[in-house]
């Protein structure tokens, strides 16, 4: 065996551990699978190395296996022949096969000291690790008749006519109402709703010239046109508000459990059903958050969070409550299983915990345009340790 073929050995080492643990990527994926590929040999191995029993084998072997030895005997052979100028077939294998045995004593005793109660679930998981593009934009829209199409990015032009009122949606993701001003004032005015789904996020202008961002996994519930006194809308999931000014027309949107009520201003609400609380954080303007019996009036700053029909205020971070309408996910200080949800919603996946939840807070900001990858090698930093299997992130720690 050529000399510089061991760096290679070492190379595959590497990305089988990371395979075994669930942190490799989809970069060395690929070049694992190549390498996989190139002789029956390499199969063998690695097929080997990833069984269950041989796991279970490594772990009965832990106590007498003389690990620095047999390394020890393999660099001595490999320096006598070099000394001699002979090539020992298959070397580099050995040393791969009691190296990566090494590794994989180490991963089993981790979570075979660390999580004897999770031992039989966590040797049962094997990572099946694949490509996972980030979200982009895409929504359902359902007519007031029903009838419901599908938008994306490549939708253009002109889709659905409601009542003399227009539909454009527009390749940058954005659908805009054109506002019918012959429409009655006494006129039945029909409802649409846009949803966008898990790994979706949408944009739209409503009859009154409201701007409303739609993340994912949320909807918006609105009337074709704003024909009354008032401007009401309902939301599910959360959405970044930009209201029309309209002194004689409050803009009022509803979400689980509060209203809040405005005449023009800019803010974002989370009202996610898996959330803890609904949080509304106000940019510019003022808004009146109810709930229940109570209420609260916030300035440009400010956040409003209900929990039980009880409004708290405090100081917002206007860059963690809105970073997600710009392409990013901020966090600060932010629990694991929060961060879990929004990179669920974004990606598409599920999210599993084998025994109790972490302790861990993330902080940093992130691309919303990065792969899956890019997010698991950030929670890696963190020391989250975890299997990817396919679209589902099982966390292990």
């Amino acid at each position: 065996m050529a000399q510089q073929d061991f760096p290679k050995a070492q190379r595959i080492i590497y990305l089988i551990s990371h395979y075994i643990d669930g942190s490799i990527d989809f970069t060395e994926l690929q070049e694992l699978d190549s390498w996989r590929k190139e002789k029956p040999s390499n199969e063998n191995l690695f097929q080997e190395l990833i069984d269950k029993e041989s796991q279970s084998g490594a772990i009965r072997e832990m106590q007498r296996y003389d690990t620095k030895g047999s390394l020890e005997k393999i660099k001595l052979t490999i320096e006598k022949n070099k000394a001699k100028g002979k090539v020992i077939p298959f070397i580099w294998q050995k040393l791969l096969a009691v190296a990566c045995f090494t590794i994989l004593i180490g991963v089993m005793l981790f979570f075979y000291n660390g999580h004897k109660a999770n031992y039989t679930i966590v040797t049962n998981l094997k990572p099946h690790p694949q490509y996972i593009p980030p979200g982009s934009n895409k929504a359902i829209l359902t007519l007031a008749d029903g009838t419901q199409i599908n938008i994306d990015a490549g939708t253009k032009g002109i889709i659905a006519t409601q009542e003399g009122t227009q539909i454009q949606s527009t390749v940058n993701g954005q659908l805009i109402y054109s506002k019918n001003s012959r429409l009655e004032s006494n006129a039945i005015i029909g409802y649409n709703t846009i949803e966008t789904p898990k790994a979706g996020r949408y944009k739209v202008q409503l009859p009154d010239g409201t701007n409303v961002w739609l993340n994912s996994a949320s909807s918006l519930h609105y009337p074709i046109a704003f024909n009354g006194n008032t401007r009401d809308v309902e939301l599910n999931g959360e959405a970044y508000f930009e209201v029309a000014k309209d002194k004689h027309k409050p803009f009022t949107v509803t979400s689980a459990g509060q209203k809040v009520t405005v005449l023009g201003t800019h803010f974002n609400i989370n009202a996610y059903k898996d959330e803890a609380k609904i949080n509304t954080t106000l940019l510019e303007g003022s808004v009146r958050v109810i709930s229940g019996d109570k209420q609260a009036l916030l300035k440009p700053g400010e956040q409003s969070a209900i929990n039980d029909n009880n409004i708290q205020i405090s100081k917002a971070d206007i860059h963690l409550a809105t970073a997600w309408k710009d392409g990013q996910m901020a966090f600060v200080h932010t629990d694991l299983k929060s961060v879990l949800r929004q990179i669920s919603r974004w990606y598409n996946i599920d999210v599993e915990y084998v025994g109790k939840v972490p302790d861990i807070s993330i902080s940093g900001d992130a691309s919303m345009d990065a792969d899956l990858s890019v997010m698991l090698k950030m929670l890696s930093f963190y020391n989250v340790h975890f299997v990817q299997q396919e679209r589902k992130l099982i966390i292990t720690n």
